[in-house]
Order: C-alpha cells, then sequence, then structure tokens
C-alpha cells in the first residue's frame, strides 16, 4: 500500500527480484514505512512543513517524482492512494491485483499485464487505459475523461459523472458496463461473450462494431 499527497507516481517493471521505491526526501518531509504481521507493506508520505512553505517558484526545473520499481511476475497485490499527484504504469507484470486511487490526477496505464483485477478511481482527472490485460477491470472518474484501449479482460465496468467514454477494441470473456451521467460514451469493436449494458443520462451513446450476446440501453 503507497500513499502519497502531492509527488507524481510511476510504476515500471524491473529484471530484478526486489522491489524498490526510489523517491526524493527532504528536511521535513519523507515516507514512513510499516510492515503488518501479514506481510502487507505500508509506505506513507508525512511532511512537517507548513502551509507557506509549499509554495515556491519554478522557471523549468526538473520535477520531482517516486518510482516503484515492480519485479517481473510479482506475486501480491499493489495499492496506490494519491491526493493531487499523476500516475504513470508502463509495461507492469503481476501476478496480482492493481487497485489505483486518485484525487485529482490523471491516470495512465500502459502495457500492463495482470493475472489479478484493475481498479482505477479518480475525481476530476482524466485516466488512460491502453494495451493492456488484468481480471475483473473496474474505471471510474467523476469529473474526467475514461479512455480505454486494446483491453483484454474478464469483466469491464466503466463509469463517469461529466465526463466522456471513449472504448476501442475490447474484448471481454464475460460482460461489459458502461455508465455515463452527462458525458457522451464512444465504443468501437467491443466483443463479449456475455451482456453489454450501455447508459447515459443525459448524453450521447455511439456504438459500433459490437460483438456480444446481449445489448441492453
Amino acid at each position: 500500500i503507497f500513499t502519497d499527497s502531492s509527488c507524481d507516481v510511476e510504476l515500471i517493471r524491473t529484471t530484478g527480484s526486489d522491489l524498490i521505491i526510489y523517491y526524493n526526501e527532504g528536511e521535513k518531509s519523507g515516507y514512513d514505512f510499516s510492515l503488518a504481521d501479514d506481510g502487507t507493506l505500508t509506505v506513507s508520505f508525512h511532511s512537517e512543513r507548513k502551509w507557506y512553505e509549499w509554495f515556491s517558484l519554478s522557471f523549468g526545473g526538473p520535477t520531482h517524482k517516486t518510482v516503484i520499481a515492480v519485479p517481473d511476475g510479482y506475486v501480491g497485490d499493489i495499492e496506490i492512494r494519491l491526493e493531487s499527484a499523476n500516475l504513470m504504469v508502463g509495461s507492469l507484470s503481476t501476478n496480482g491485483a492493481l487497485a489505483i486511487a486518485t484525487a485529482s490526477g490523471d491516470i495512465t496505464l500502459t502495457q500492463a499485464e495482470l493475472a489479478g483485477a484493475l481498479s482505477v478511481l479518480t475525481t476530476s482527472g482524466d485516466i488512460r487505459v491502453s494495451s493492456c490485460t488484468a481480471g475483473d477491470v473496474s474505471v471510474h472518474s467523476t469529473s474526467g475523461d475514461a479512455f480505454v484501449d486494446s483491453l483484454t479482460c474478464l469483466y469491464l465496468d466503466v463509469s463517469t459523472i461529466s465526463g466522456d467514454m471513449d472504448m476501442q477494441n475490447i474484448r471481454c470473456a464475460d460482460s461489459l458496463k458502461l455508465t455515463s451521467t452527462s458525458g457522451d460514451i464512444e465504443a468501437h469493436a467491443l466483443t463479449a461473450a456475455n451482456d453489454l449494458q450501455g447508459q447515459s443520462t443525459s448524453g450521447n451513446i455511439d456504438l459500433r462494431e459490437l460483438h456480444v450476446q446481449n445489448l441492453a440501453l
């Protein structure tokens, strides 16, 4: 379990056998590490800065981010919780589940291979998932857009409140559910062994090239 407030996080694949975290630590901020009896490792950000110490002038200098190097075929679940930060996942391969949540940052997953479930949640950021495989997949955004392309999974549930949804080249062994309150839903080349449910309260729905058992709108 990894939690942070404002630092961008990137998950990458490593050929080594150890899970490695690369991070920046200052005089008044850093990370706390704790290991539970069940083997759960929790990494939490802490800061003793005053409110005015968070403001600084930057003229094109390097931005700090935390990099988590995950061993290829890592056995175990990974949970990332961020506040006002972005998360990038690239070329990750694990035998567990991945759960991601941000308050106001964007989430990008590319070429991730997960044996377990994938859960992606953001309040005001955009979500982009491309060229990934996973078990059950849930993607939820409140005011951001959701883009999913070239995904192979068991079950897919995508929902947005005021954001648009763009789904392409999806293959599900079970069913798909696409729900939006005020955003548009555009979905092309969807394949599911069972049902496809699509619903938008005040937005438009554009579905093309569907290969599903049943369609419910």
